[in-house]
């Protein structure tokens, strides 16, 4: 059966031609504790690892406090009636300007604090939610992907809180999140693996007449840091 690729579109904005002097654009990314937080009290609790994915994330941001306005580009979009030349202004962030993930973590954050769940003090990605004093559930975010667990009676507050935004994918037990492959088995014992990652590494080709103490070219230098990044990354997110 043939099948046809799936085509997707994004709509961007040219950040790089935007004035941001005094415009703050940063926003926290999740942090390998805080995921490493939410497997271990996950699997201790004997509850269900799941992530959720959030489509067009930018687009369910705050609503941006300035004007941003974008020229359409050559054809236009003749399904909304909006010609070539047209100029629109963006009332949410936009993909690509430079504090669009800012404004996507704060309309997050203000969502999940307002189901009850607290900002850890330390990560600044990491929420649990309490009942009668206990922790009865735990998430991490790392922009538009949600990695959370909690027993029975936090689910319906758990789903609440997802259902404010539009998702994309929604899976559990076994989950990818951030480049990882995570597998829950029916013990509730949680198993990390970066293998499509790690698959991808090469080696660096020095070739076959290279003397042991001949110097690296620039190019060889690069791919060495690159290889060494690469793997740094993979056993610091699975060690």
């Amino acid at each position: 059966v043939h099948v046809g690729p799936l085509l997707k579109s994004r709509l961007v904005g040219c950040g790089n031609f935007e004035d941001q002097e005094g415009l703050r654009t940063d926003s926290p990314a999740g942090d390998v504790d805080s995921h490493n937080l939410v497997f271990s009290w996950s699997s201790s609790h004997k509850v269900k690892i799941r992530s959720a994915d959030i489509s067009n994330a930018y687009l369910q941001g705050t609503e941006v406090d300035r004007i941003t306005l974008y020229k359409i580009p050559k054809g236009g979009i003749p399904e909304e009636n909006i010609n070539e030349g047209d100029v629109i202004a963006a009332r949410v962030p936009i993909y690509g300007i430079a504090d669009a993930g800012r404004g996507f973590w704060l309309h997050l954050k203000e969502v999940v604090l307002s189901k009850g769940y607290t900002l850890n003090k330390i990560l600044p990605t990491m929420f649990a939610l309490r009942k009668n004093g206990k922790i009865v559930g735990v998430m991490s975010s790392n922009v538009d992907d949600l990695l959370h667990g909690g027993v029975p009676e936090a689910e319906e507050d758990m789903k609440n809180m997802i259902e404010k935004s539009a998702i994309r994918q929604q899976e559990e037990n076994s989950v990818r999140f951030c480049g990882k492959e995570v597998v829950q088995d029916a013990d509730y014992n949680i198993t990390i693996t970066a293998k499509d990652n790690t698959e991808k590494i090469r080696p660096v080709d020095i070739g076959m007449k290279r003397k042991m103490t001949d110097k690296c070219t620039p190019g060889e230098i690069t791919a060495l840091r690159s290889v060494t990044a690469t793997s740094a990354w993979v056993a610091r997110q699975v060690r």
